[in-house]
């Protein structure tokens, strides 16, 4: 038990040291949903502070968030806290009735989805684009990604989302040296 409690504090001291804001995320949630040890009672006892997280972004990224947020919460024995943010949040994006199932699964699992945007993040909650407040202690941000200037400037074909069109072995369709 000792050794463990030593690695446990390692890694902790070595995700200090490096930051990223992902491997934050993750210690806080993931130590949020521990079980902890009453000090002088030698039983334990389930934190429960619940965290309220907000997914801001509504692409498959953003659901694919709150899908695997969920699911760690599920496997603690918790329900989440959860609302997926987004201008639709509707998964239009899925491919025939994959979407439908996607929302009915996540609602099932205690997923908020609200069709609005994040306008502002304060601390301990987001304001929406209707004026409207949510509590939040974690907004994480799926709100889609943008290609670099220099992947229009290559002159190489792109699809309507700017990214390079590729062939099967991902070297560009305009292009076999730029993969």
């Amino acid at each position: 038990m000792l050794r463990r409690r030593r690695h446990e504090v390692a890694v902790q001291q070595e995700v200090q040291r490096r930051r990223p804001h992902f491997f934050i995320l993750r210690h806080q949630l993931v130590n949020s949903l521990r079980l902890d040890e009453v000090h002088g009672a030698g039983e334990l006892r389930r934190v429960d502070a619940q965290q309220a997280i907000v997914v801001a972004g509504d692409g498959p990224t953003g659901f694919e968030i709150a899908a695997v947020l969920t699911g760690l919460h599920e496997r603690h024995g918790r329900t989440p806290s959860l609302t997926l943010v987004g201008p639709d949040a509707d998964a239009r994006w899925a491919p025939g009735h994959a979407g439908r199932r996607l929302i009915t699964r996540l609602d099932r699992r205690g997923v908020r989805l609200i069709a609005s945007g994040v306008a502002a993040h304060e601390a301990g909650r987001i304001i929406l684009s209707d004026g409207s407040s949510l509590s939040c202690d974690h907004l994480v941000l799926a709100t889609g990604l943008q290609a670099p200037a220099l992947t229009r400037a290559l002159g190489v074909p792109l699809d309507e989302a700017e990214r390079i069109k590729v062939a099967p072995d991902l070297s560009s369709i305009g292009d076999d040296r730029v993969f």
